[in-house]
């Protein structure tokens, strides 16, 4: 249940970044809920399934698909604001997990702290990317 959590947490940290780099305003709309469905439903199955771990990279093109359909469809704007999406979740949840390993020197994160690392990643994206 928690490793659902995070996968919703995670996923809708990328979709406010997105919305702010693009200079949108984040709302819950149709195709906002469908990027979740699907990012949810895809994760489930490689876990219900046993599926190959790679296939979470399925996770990527879902991004780009999403990104045409919300916002306008200019390549070099989706290459750019993706990759700088994956650089800027990548260092604040590097940030975050090091603070927890700095508080507590236990050397597995899982469970309940996975998912508060999560829920601080999504507070900071709210927070320091409107600036």
């Amino acid at each position: 249940m928690v490793d659902r959590i995070c996968v919703v947490l995670e996923a809708l940290s990328v979709v406010i970044c997105l919305h702010h780099l693009y200079g949108k305003k984040f709302r819950f709309d149709i195709v906002t809920v469908s990027f979740l469905t699907i990012e949810m439903i895809t994760m489930q199955a490689i876990d219900y399934f046993g599926w190959p771990s790679e296939l979470s990279m399925l996770f990527y093109p879902i991004i780009v698909v999403y990104c045409l359909i919300e916002f306008e469809l200019n390549l070099k704007k989706l290459i750019i604001n993706n990759i700088l999406t994956i650089i800027i979740i990548c260092i604040i949840q590097l940030f975050v997990m090091s603070m927890f390993y700095l508080i507590d020197k236990q050397s597995t994160i899982v469970g309940v702290r996975l998912a508060f690392s999560n829920i601080v990643v999504l507070i900071m994206v709210l927070c320091i990317l409107p600036k």
